[in-house]
C-alpha cells in the first residue's frame, strides 16, 4: 500500500455535552500504536465543558482537526467531518464511547492489505449499561460460519446476522464510496444511521470482517436517544423508513441481489420503530398511527 502524505483513517467525533466522556473517546484513539491518522472532532454547540476539553486536546495533539460549530446536531456534525475529511478509509466514533486496545488501527490497516483494500470492514462491538453498571457488558460477536466473501453473495446473511447493521461506528468505509456517490446523513432527523446505512450498502461491491469488539458502546447515558424516545423521534423513524421503502422498487430492478437483504434490513428498523410508537402517549399515537400503517402497507405491497 503506497504511503503517501494523506492518513490511512479519518475518526469522525461528533461531540455534545459529554464532558464525562469525551476526554476518554479522544485518548482511546491518540493511545493508537499506528500514526497514519486523522482525528476530526466536532464540538456541535456542546454548552458544558466538552469543547474546552476537545480544545484543550487538540493544542497538543497534531493528529486533531478541532471544529466548533453551532448546535446542529449529530448529522450535520458528521458530514462537516466526511467534507474535511483525507483519509483513505472513514471510521466514526460517538464523543460518549470509546475504543479498547491500542492495536485497532494497525490490526485494521493489516485487513486493508491482506483484503486488497475492501470497500467496508465490520466489527464487533461490546454495549456498557450506564443505567445499571452492575449488569455484564454484552459483547456482540460476529458469526463467520459460511460466509463466502462475496459481498453480493453473503448480503442477505450479513443483514440477517446483524453484521450489516444501521450504526455507522460499526464500519470501516473507504472514503471514495461515500464522497463520490454523496452519501451523507439526513439533516435534522434522528435514526440517521438508518439512511445513510441504507443507501450505502448499493455502492458497496467487497468486504471484510475484523472479528474484534474494540468498539465500546454505551447504552442508558441520560439524554442519549438509547434512554428516552420522544414522538419526534419517532416521526423521524417512520419518514426514514418510508423513505426506504420508497427506493426498494428500483433496488428490486438495480440490485436484485441486495433487495432480499434490504428488505430484511428494512423490516428489523420498523420492527423497532413500531415498539418505540407503542410505548408512546396516546395522543402522540394518534399523531403518528397514519404514518405507521403507510409504512406497513408499502411493507406490504413488496411480500
Amino acid at each position: 500500500m503506497p504511503h503517501n502524505t494523506s492518513p490511512l483513517f479519518s475518526i469522525i467525533v461528533p461531540v455534545y455535552n459529554v464532558e464525562a466522556f469525551v476526554h476518554k473517546a479522544l485518548s482511546s484513539v491518540l493511545e493508537q500504536n499506528f500514526e497514519h491518522y486523522e482525528l476530526i472532532v466536532i464540538n456541535d454547540g456542546s454548552t458544558d465543558q466538552s469543547g474546552d476539553i476537545c480544545y484543550s486536546l487538540a493544542q497538543q495533539f497534531p493528529q486533531i482537526t478541532f471544529i466548533q460549530t453551532a448546535n446542529n446536531g449529530v448529522s450535520t456534525a458528521r458530514n462537516i467531518g466526511l467534507k474535511v475529511a483525507k483519509g483513505r478509509y472513514i471510521m466514526f466514533l460517538d464523543g460518549d464511547d470509546f475504543w479498547e486496545g491500542k492495536n485497532v488501527l494497525s490490526d485494521i490497516t493489516n485487513i486493508i492489505k491482506e483484503k486488497n483494500e475492501p470497500d467496508i470492514i465490520f466489527h464487533s462491538f461490546k454495549v456498557i449499561h450506564l443505567h445499571d453498571p452492575s449488569k455484564p457488558q454484552d459483547i456482540i460477536h460476529i458469526d463467520k460460519s459460511d460466509l463466502s466473501g462475496s459481498y453480493y453473495d453473503d448480503f442477505s446473511l450479513l443483514i440477517s446476522r446483524s453484521i450489516y447493521r444501521s450504526s455507522a461506528c460499526m464500519k470501516v468505509v473507504k472514503r471514495e464510496i461515500i464522497i463520490q456517490n454523496n452519501i451523507f446523513f439526513p439533516i435534522e432527523k434522528r435514526y440517521e444511521d438508518s439512511e445513510w446505512s441504507f443507501k450505502l450498502a448499493q455502492y458497496i461491491h467487497s468486504y471484510a470482517i475484523y472479528d474484534s469488539a474494540f468498539y465500546s458502546y454505551h447504552v442508558g447515558r441520560i439524554g442519549s436517544t438509547t434512554v428516552s424516545i420522544p414522538a419526534k423521534n419517532v416521526k423521524d423513524f417512520l419518514s426514514i423508513i418510508l423513505f426506504e421503502l420508497e427506493q426498494l422498487a428500483d433496488i428490486k430492478q438495480s440490485h436484485p441481489d441486495l433487495f432480499e437483504g434490504l428488505f430484511a434490513y428494512i423490516q428489523r428498523e420498523l420492527y423497532f420503530a413500531t415498539q418505540f410508537f407503542m410505548s408512546l402517549p396516546e395522543e402522540d399515537k394518534q399523531n403518528l398511527v397514519g404514518d405507521l400503517i403507510k409504512c406497513c402497507r408499502l411493507r406490504d405491497s413488496y411480500t
